[in-house]
């Protein structure tokens, strides 16, 4: 399910998505801060586990949060 192009936080692109509004790039910097308090966990299986859910849950919202191509 997508937005409409005035509630989208993020443009697609050829590779991947560019945050378009203040809510885009919100979530590009919690995302950065969250991996920054991941990369502190000294084991390598938890540390991993972690970036990985946080990487999911960027790219479903990128998905979630972006207009459809017209």
């Amino acid at each position: 399910m997508t937005t409409d192009k005035n509630n989208s936080w993020f443009r697609i692109r050829k590779m991947g998505w560019t945050p378009c509004s203040w809510q885009g790039w919100a979530v590009i910097l919690v995302y950065f801060v969250l991996m920054m308090y991941a990369l502190d966990i000294e084991e390598t299986a938890p540390r991993r586990l972690c970036g990985a859910a946080l990487t999911i849950g960027l790219i479903g919202t990128a998905m979630f949060k972006t207009a459809t191509r017209t």
